[in-house]
């Protein structure tokens, strides 16, 4: 709705400013995803599946309301995983299943 109505607003410009503008303003949204998408840690899920235990669990850290609740997350991700909850290394072997 925002392109249409800033569009609307650029439809009064000269042709050869207009069409250029309107073009360049429904390109900003992308521009701000891409940036996002830079700043976004990778899945704590992911990470258990490729054994870093230690890099999931300074994401959860960073995403969780508390280090308590990072913890309880962390332990649930390990126990789908198969990975023992007493096992508190920083990277460890993750035997993939296949179905």
């Amino acid at each position: 709705m925002l392109g249409y109505v800033s569009n609307l607003a650029f439809s009064n410009l000269p042709l050869k400013v207009g069409w250029r503008l309107m073009l360049g303003i429904g390109a900003v949204p992308s521009v701000i995803l891409a940036i996002g998408v830079l700043a976004m840690p990778e899945s704590p899920r992911w990470l258990v599946m490729q054994g870093r235990l230690g890099d999931a669990k300074r994401v959860l850290d960073k995403t969780s309301d508390s280090p308590t609740e990072a913890t309880l997350r962390l332990e649930d991700i390990k126990h789908a995983a198969g990975i023992p909850a007493d096992c508190h290394d920083d990277v460890v072997q993750v035997t993939h299943f296949t179905n």
